[in-house]
């Protein structure tokens, strides 16, 4: 394992990445994959109704960054980040102690955390190739491409705001009127502030065209938003969380 004392945030992109030993195999298929990201309309409710149906085996959960910790009998786990991996891996137990394959697509965090490695490109759309994703910007649309390799064909989103407070301010590090993230904001050193491609109303226009590009109907998926109030409602069908957990169970 890496020396856990040394942090290194550095946000340089993976070099000379291999193709992965063990691809993707497609062991969930069948199963409805319920995606959560760390949005600020995710609850500790729509959590709780997620446990139950997960308990009676009705879907498979791919959390991403931070989810974890209100989540961690997640299925599968993953963050497009560098630095998240190498601030969180030596500060958190549970991160470590998490039961289910954490992807990474940094050879060398894989190598030293003895995580999971998948190769990524920044490409639009998904790639079909079991041993690559589509990084596409962030850790939501690769997670999208994940659970495809991983089987799954029905996609709901929680935690999938995709927006931002109308007064946010990149230039002066304002998250605004309301979080970015159901937890706030990320400690310092891995805050991110966007500018481009962020809307006046707060839309982050740059996420939501990398969804617009992914060929869904041509792969067989469907995706449905159980994120209230999601931007991304102009892309997918929005659907209420309590009355679609009903319907799975």
């Amino acid at each position: 394992m890496e020396n856990l004392e040394v942090v290194n945030l550095s946000k340089a992109p993976p070099k000379n990445q291999p193709y992965p030993e063990h691809p993707v195999e497609p062991i969930f298929q069948g199963y409805t994959g319920v995606l959560v990201a760390t949005g600020p309309t995710l609850t500790p409710y729509q959590l709780d109704i997620l446990s139950r149906v997960h308990m009676a085996g009705r879907c498979k959960v791919f959390t991403i960054n931070n989810v974890y910790m209100v989540y961690p009998q997640t299925d599968v786990h993953l963050s497009c980040d560098g630095p998240w991996w190498r601030w969180y891996w030596p500060k958190s137990e549970d991160l470590r102690n998490l039961p289910c394959p954490k992807y990474t697509w940094y050879p060398d965090i894989a190598a030293g955390f003895g995580i999971d490695y998948i190769k990524a490109i920044v490409k639009d759309g998904l790639s079909t190739d079991p041993g690559i994703v589509h990084i596409n910007h962030g850790s939501g649309p690769m997670m999208m491409n994940l659970a495809y390799h991983y089987g799954i064909r029905d996609v709901i989103l929680l935690g999938h705001d995709m927006r931002f407070a109308p007064d946010y301010n990149a230039a002066k590090r304002q998250p605004g009127s309301f979080p970015r993230h159901y937890f706030g904001e990320y400690p310092k050193p891995l805050q991110h502030w966007p500018s481009v491609k962020v809307k006046p109303d707060g839309k982050l226009e740059g996420l939501i065209e990398t969804y617009r590009k992914m060929p869904f109907e041509e792969l067989g998926m469907k995706v449905t938003s159980c994120t209230p109030q999601s931007a991304l409602h102009e892309l997918f069908e929005y659907a209420d969380w309590e009355d679609t957990a009903k319907a799975l169970m």
